[in-house]
């Protein structure tokens, strides 16, 4: 996590310094670009979040810019050529932020709807049975709900609203088990 914060000021800080270079340095734009980009790696520095749309922004804003020096320069002079090299550090800066656990998207699947069903549903029939056998009703429903907090935690690693909410459930299901 650290060395990704790091990698992400390092290519903020090239960008900047790529576009403070002699060429580049006469579009305005570019100079509101580079002092964005500035913002947004002293923001990450301080330890503030930024968001994948942030660096999105910055590198839709570069492209416009780069659109712009095509129509001046043509498509293959060295300020076209820095400014696409500039653009694909940012979108690679954005996706290095894409992979954090923070702004991965929550997703859910029938895969997820029949997983959890297959992981939640039989112990709740081993329980039972295991109850009407006449083991301890503690220890069988602390037993359960180590594995439902287990199914709780990998559920919200891997953004699973339906597993969370399938072993939050589940323990509903055991406090009243417990009280019966």
């Amino acid at each position: 996590m650290r060395n990704s914060k790091v990698q992400l000021v390092s290519i903020l800080r090239q960008v900047s310094l790529s576009l403070n270079t002699e060429p580049l340095r006469q579009f305005i734009s570019l100079r509101e670009i580079a002092e964005e980009t500035d913002h947004v790696a002293a923001r990450l520095s301080g330890g503030k979040r930024v968001t994948p749309a942030q660096i999105y922004e910055l590198c839709a804003l570069l492209w416009m810019a780069r659109m712009k020096a095509v129509e001046v320069y043509g498509r293959h002079s060295d300020v076209v050529m820095s400014l696409e090299r500039q653009t694909d550090l940012l979108e690679a800066a954005g996706n290095v932020l894409k992979q954090r656990w923070f702004y991965r998207p929550w997703g859910s699947s029938k895969a997820s709807v029949m997983l959890t069903g297959i992981l939640v549903i039989p112990v709740f029939l081993v329980l039972s049975g295991l109850l009407s056998a006449g083991y301890s009703g503690l220890l069988c429903i602390t037993v359960s709900g180590c594995y439902f907090s287990g199914i709780a935690a990998f559920s919200l690693r891997a953004k699973d609203p339906v597993g969370l909410c399938w072993s939050v459930f589940s323990f509903i299901l055991l406090y009243l088990l417990l009280k019966k």
